[in-house]
């Protein structure tokens, strides 16, 4: 229930639960719609300040700790301060577009931008420059790297991509791709160097069909367009849906789990009547409390339950697992992890974390284990440090030596440990920032191949293998972003492991693990924690077979219990289940400990990746930086930091969308639907669309900027912007346009659901677009908001 002042301004939240009703209160200053305190359900309170202009100017939080903003002209954010009172500084061009960064360290990322409008050059950090040259359509035709290799785009009449060329430094070319469209504008056909990429459609613009070098993926949809059957893998799957939630997934043969759901559509249980059963709980305002695998009879099996706490800013500070034991965790203003308490069983210990202005991992010690008592901080013990370089990235930790390219990309990793020869790993990359060959101390060499969108198809061993036996090649399979599935194979050129992974629809979180065995299948089904990292690996009948659980800026760690497998019927032989996904959407690499993340690779023993992010700043002011906290921040593309949000599917569902149609209106959102969401998430419903508003804030694959504003007395006369209120909707998806390998830049909504690139919007551009341009300035609705 909702609750709103004389001014319509939510002023209460009432939410009903077993242990009673809790209220969420708002109040305001005087006339103005944004909250000057917000009081929470156990009486915490979060202050809010701003500027005549209505901009928000500080924040002070439920634990007291301080955020602080100044803005300049047209409102535009200048400096940002956190509680730790590390500084970031922005600056824009004249055009008031942004133009740079100073990070808290001094240094500066800038963009410059030539007499039309156009971004024509990037300096990071550490000074390295990328250029771009633009045709007299304004499309991009060149990007040239610091080390001078380049990308060369060639463009059809519609100014689509239609091939891309590869340049090393010394002008041999890398690698040339070509894409082709049917008359829908839609991509059917991407052909690189080591695979072919071909796409077919259904009347909805659906797919299909996606074939990798030869191997189709088949999508069929049910009559509500729902994806229903997906076949050309290891096992089949066969989705239903009611009430436009998933309630049954069929995997192959095996027996079809089936989901039950919270009237938010929260998964609250999954079983498949043979065995498997597992519980989530959720508190009220939507955070996860208790993972637990049931008997048949209902009751917890005490081999696993999982029990999450969390502070007054729902952070997580607590994990309490009947397996591990106990986990506790104190945050910085930053919401980074500065210690970790484990009591397992009797035995206690402890790790700090230190770490400089920019987030950056400085320091881990570790308290000595012992058998009860207290842990003091002065017996800590300094287990690693680390030494960065300007631009962020770590060239010294413990007794690793780091050493990069022209390009931020990492060429050598030297391990110097006293009493042993140094061992050395190189690293090889393409133009195109991939990574092709790993030459590691031992003399063996790997070389991996990716598609046109980036995406690893297979890794081989180069050279001699040390027995015929040895894994010397894995293929991997792909359905768009979602890894699923790998097929290894020994030197000789036989068969080896085949497995399939699994994913919750319409997401990273994996789900189960199929594993061929002869002429059948051997299904598991994944049990992941509060991020989507995979935990365990269980039965179709409840039976825990592989624990896994990755240390918190450190290595991980599994049990693995050997099983009898189906194709060994006719000896003794036992061999053990396990599973490489690490966090959300990682791969383990065995042969270098890395773990393969989509664009890049993460570094588990560096905490970094080892390539810049192909995004620039669009994924952070870390470009090399993993996330800022693990336990509740994910990458599973390898660009952009996001907590696992659900929020604006449960918005989209609470109006009655069924899932499909949830995820459809995310994914295919028009700028009012965005503008209402963005209403929602200030808590505003029920009212008059308010004539001044700002939002920010990113979901799905976006960034999104919302504002509105009274007249303008200066817009061209007979405008939209002159005629009465407006709204304007902005949005930039994160990611990398395989087209282009840049980032996708800003675009803005019309009324008829309609995006515009930024670059027709500008009255200095020569494609400037007036029209265009006057319908991205909406005529704020009249009515309610809904």
């Amino acid at each position: 229930m909702f609750r709103y002042d004389d001014l319509d301004r939510l002023t209460e939240r009432h939410i009903g639960h077993e242990a009673g009703v809790q209220v969420r209160r708002w109040e305001y200053d005087g006339v103005r719609e944004s909250p000057s305190k917000v009081v929470y359900e156990d009486g915490s309170e979060t202050r809010f300040g701003y500027d005549v202009e209505g901009n928000l100017t500080a924040v002070t939080d439920a634990l007291g700790q301080r955020y602080q903003f100044r803005y300049g002209a047209f409102d535009n954010l200048l400096e940002a301060t956190d509680p730790l009172g590390a500084t970031v500084c922005y600056h824009y061009n004249a055009e008031a577009e942004f133009a740079g960064v100073t990070n808290s360290q001094g240094r500066d990322w800038t963009y410059g931008f030539d007499p039309s409008g156009r971004l024509s050059e990037e300096r990071h950090y550490d000074g390295r420059m990328y250029r771009y040259q633009y045709d007299v359509a304004d499309r991009l035709v060149q990007r040239t790297a610091p080390d001078g290799s380049a990308l060369h785009y060639e463009h059809d009449a519609a100014g689509r991509i239609t091939r891309i060329t590869a340049q090393k430094a010394d002008g041999e070319t890398d690698g040339i791709t070509e894409l082709a469209y049917d008359v829908a504008g839609r991509l059917t056909k991407a052909a690189s160097p080591d695979a072919v990429v071909e796409y077919a459609y259904n009347r909805a613009g659906q797919v299909t069909s996606e074939t990798v070098n030869g191997e189709a993926v088949q999508s069929g949809y049910d009559a509500g367009g729902q994806r229903a059957v997906v076949e050309g893998i290891l096992a089949p799957l066969q989705l239903a849906w009611q009430s436009g939630r998933l309630s049954s997934l069929g995997i192959g043969s095996h027996q079809p789990l089936q989901f039950s759901h919270t009237a938010a559509g929260e998964e609250q249980r999954r079983t498949n009547g043979s065995g498997f059963a597992l519980r989530h709980e959720w508190s009220p305002t939507g955070l996860l409390q208790r993972q637990a695998l049931e008997g048949a009879d209902g009751r917890v099996n005490d081999v696993l339950e999982r029990r999450y706490q969390y502070d007054v800013l729902d952070r997580l500070t607590g994990i309490s697992d009947s397996h591990w034991g106990e986990q506790a965790f104190r945050l910085n203003g930053a919401g980074q992890v500065t210690a970790e308490r484990r009591d397992e069983g009797r035995r206690r210990q402890a790790r700090l974390f230190g770490y400089d202005s920019e987030q950056n991992l400085c320091e881990v010690s570790q308290i000595a284990p012992g058998l009860g008592g207290s842990l003091k901080v002065q017996d800590a013990v300094v287990q690693s440090s680390a030494r960065y370089d300007a631009a962020g990235r770590v060239v010294e930790r413990g007794h690793t030596q780091y050493r990069y390219d022209d390009c931020g990309r990492l060429a050598m990793k030297r391990e110097t440990r006293p009493g042993f020869r140094p061992k050395e790993t190189y690293f090889d990359w393409d133009v195109q920032d991939r990574l092709v060959r790993v030459s590691l101390p031992d003399g063996a060499r790997w070389r991996y191949r990716y598609d046109a969108f980036g995406r690893r198809v297979s890794k081989v061993r180069e050279g001699q293998a040390p027995s015929a036996l040895a894994v010397a090649r894995v293929a991997y399979r792909w359905d768009g972003d979602q890894l699923i599935g790998q097929q290894q194979y020994y030197a000789d050129g036989s068969a080896a492991r085949e497995v399939q992974w699994v994913y919750e629809p319409g997401s990273f979180r994996p789900l189960a693990q199929v594993e061929a065995q002869g002429d059948s299948t051997q299904l598991h089904y994944i049990v992941t924690d509060l991020t989507g990292t995979a935990r365990e690996l269980c039965s179709e009948e409840g039976e825990i077979r592989w624990r896994g659980e990755q240390g918190l800026w450190s290595t991980h760690r599994e049990e693995r219990r050997p099983i009898p497998l189906r194709r060994y019927l006719g000896d003794a032989a036992n061999e053990e289940v396990y599973c490489e996904l690490r966090y959300q959407g990682q791969l383990y690499d065995a042969e270098t400990g890395l773990y393969y993340n989509r664009h890049r690779y993460y570094d588990a023993e560096s905490g970094q990746y080892l390539s810049p992010d192909p995004i620039g700043l669009l994924g952070g002011r870390r470009p090399q930086g993993y996330v800022h906290n693990p336990l509740e921040w994910v990458d599973p593309l390898g660009l952009a930091a996001c907590p696992d949000l659900y929020d604006w599917y449960k918005y989209n569902r609470s109006k009655g969308m069924n899932a499909s149609e949830a995820h459809a209106a995310i994914k295919n959102v028009s700028p009012q639907e965005v503008f209402d969401y963005s209403l929602h998430r200030q808590g505003l419903s029920g009212q008059d669309y308010p004539v001044n508003f700002k939002e920010k804030f990113s979901a799905g694959n976006y960034k999104y900027e919302v504002r509105a504003h009274d007249i303008n007395p200066n817009a061209p006369l007979g405008s939209n912007s002159a005629n009465g209120p407006i709204f304007r909707v902005g949005r930039s998806q994160m990611g990398v346009n395989p087209s282009t390998n840049q980032g996708y830049g800003w675009e803005y909504g019309s009324p008829s659901g309609g995006w515009h690139h930024t670059s027709i919007l500008k009255p200095t551009s020569p494609n400037y677009n007036p029209a265009a341009a006057n319908d991205t300035h909406i005529p704020l609705p009249n009515g309610i908001i809904p």
